[in-house]
């Protein structure tokens, strides 16, 4: 949940673009400066191992085994991902790093690097849990934004699906 006194006014299409490339640029940042300082993060009993790095590419492997070459783009993308739905979407099975569907050869790679970023820090940069308020369903919280822009909100009574103009954010929590 990102801290309401970012916000720059209550609107969520003043707020999100920007707040989104921000944290999106830090956890990437975040990724980065772990495994060029120690060379390598560990999942649960998995540990990728950094193997370079180009202008389009990042390169991981794991210990005697084959390398991922995962494409920037596709990382940032993934990441996005990850702030709009919630890091649960890693747990998935299968876990999907492109939007056609397919499961691609870096997906695995892609996934763990994911998962070796704490989910606080997913948190404190994404909407999800953000409070909004509404002239009919009263005050909510974001569950999730998909592709479209629209945002899934969880209200007392019902969830419900709203494009950004029919809400606003709450500037202050629980208040």
């Amino acid at each position: 949940m990102i801290d309401p006194t970012r916000f720059v006014s209550a609107n969520f299409t003043d707020n999100f673009p920007q707040l989104e490339e921000e944290a999106v640029a830090e956890l990437e940042n975040l990724l980065f400066s772990r495994l060029l300082e120690q060379g390598q993060v560990t999942v649960g009993e998995e540990v990728l191992e950094f193997a370079g790095r180009t202008n389009f590419k990042l390169r991981v492997k794991r210990p005697n085994r084959s390398v991922w070459s995962i494409p920037l783009k596709q990382l940032r993308d993934t990441l996005r991902q990850v702030l709009r739905e919630g890091p649960q979407i890693l747990d998935q099975e299968p876990f999907v790093a492109s939007r056609g569907g397919r499961t691609t050869t870096t997906s695995e790679g892609l996934r763990l690097l994911l998962l070796s970023i704490p989910p606080e820090e997913y948190q404190s940069r994404s909407f999800i849990g953000n409070e909004v308020e509404h002239g009919v369903y009263g005050v909510g919280k974001i569950v999730r934004i998909n592709d479209s822009g629209n945002v899934e909100i969880e209200f007392p009574e019902k969830c419900v699906l709203l494009k950004p103009q029919f809400f606003r954010l709450k500037l202050e929590p629980n208040g």
